[in-house]
C-alpha cells in the first residue's frame, strides 16, 4: 500500500540529481600523506610497549630498536624506501591500510578496523511509528550519499588535519567479496546503471527495497508515508 502511493517520477527526479556529479575532490583537497622519521615512529614503538612488558623484556626491546635503527642498517633501508613510495603516491600507507586492515583481517571490520553507529534503544507504539523512523533514517543516509556522488561533502579533519577521504565513495554501492586469502571490493557506485536498491535486514533476514522505494527524495518519501 505505501509503495504504490510513491509517484515514478519522483523517483526519475532524485536519480536525475545525483547522477549529474562534480568531480571528486576528497583526495585532492589534502596535502600528501607524510613518512615520519625513523626516530620519531621508533620512539613511538617504544612508548607504546612501555606499560605493555616487564621491564626486562622492555631492555631487550630498547636494544633490538637501536640495532634497528642504527645508520645504514636494515630500518635505514626501510624508511629510504618509504620515502620514495611517498614520492610516487598521494598517500603511501592508503593502499596496504585497506589491504592489510579490512581485506585480509578476519575480525569483525566494526570497532576493530571501521567505525559503526549505534542508535539508542526506541520503543515504538505500533509498526507505522517504527516505519517512520526507518523512513527518516533512510532519507538521511540517502541524503549524506548524494553529497558524496556529487563531491559537497566537506573534507573531515583530525587535531587541525585534513583527512584523506578517498574511501568514502566505497562505503556505498559497494560490496566485498569474500575470498581464501583476502577479500576483494565490487565497486559499482561508477557503473554505466547505478545501483537504485537498498539492503534492508530485519531478524537476520535479509531483503532487498526496491527502486521506488529507496531512492527518492527526502520529502517525498516522508509525504508518502504521511508524515
Amino acid at each position: 500500500m505505501i509503495l504504490r502511493k510513491i509517484q515514478p517520477g519522483t523517483c526519475r527526479a532524485w536519480l536525475t540529481r545525483v547522477s549529474l556529479k562534480q568531480e571528486l575532490c576528497f583526495f585532492y583537497s589534502v596535502p600528501p600523506q607524510p613518512v615520519p622519521p625513523l626516530a620519531q615512529t621508533l620512539q613511538g614503538y617504544l612508548n607504546a610497549l612501555e606499560p605493555l612488558l616487564p621491564s626486562e623484556e622492555l631492555r631487550h626491546t630498547h636494544k633490538m630498536v637501536q640495532e634497528f635503527g642504527k645508520p645504514g642498517g636494515l630500518g635505514a633501508q626501510l624508511q629510504e624506501g618509504l620515502e620514495k613510495r611517498a614520492r610516487h603516491t598521494k598517500n603511501w600507507i592508503s593502499d596496504w591500510w585497506v589491504q592489510w586492515a579490512f581485506l585480509e583481517s578476519r575480525l569483525p571490520l566494526p570497532v576493530h578496523s571501521s567505525p559503526a553507529i549505534s542508535l539508542p534503544r526506541r520503543d515504538y507504539n505500533d509498526w507505522r511509528s517504527q516505519l517512520v523512523f526507518a523512513s527518516k533514517l533512510i532519507t538521511a543516509v540517502l541524503d549524506f550519499k548524494a553529497k558524496i556522488n556529487t563531491g559537497q561533502l566537506p573534507v573531515e579533519y583530525m587535531r587541525g588535519k585534513p583527512l584523506c577521504m578517498e574511501l568514502y565513495p566505497l562505503l556505498f554501492s559497494s560490496c566485498r567479496i569474500p575470498g581464501p586469502k583476502h577479500d576483494l571490493i565490487a565497486p559499482y557506485g561508477h557503473a554505466r546503471r547505478s545501483p537504485t536498491h537498498i539492503t534492508v535486514v530485519r531478524n537476520y533476514q535479509v531483503g532487498c527495497a526496491g527502486r521506488c522505494f529507496s531512492l527518492v527524495d527526502s520529502a517525498s518519501f516522508i509525504t508518502c508515508l504521511g508524515l
